[in-house]
């Protein structure tokens, strides 16, 4: 496993979601 790895995968998936679309996680947020 990577370092970078440790925390949730979706947390990862998540982190690289609000690079490329900050305002669609945001919504994700908002629905969750």
């Amino acid at each position: 496993m990577k370092e970078g790895v440790k925390p949730i995968p979706l947390l990862v998936k998540l982190r690289k979601l609000e690079e490329n679309y900050p305002e669609t996680l945001g919504l994700f947020y908002l629905n969750v």
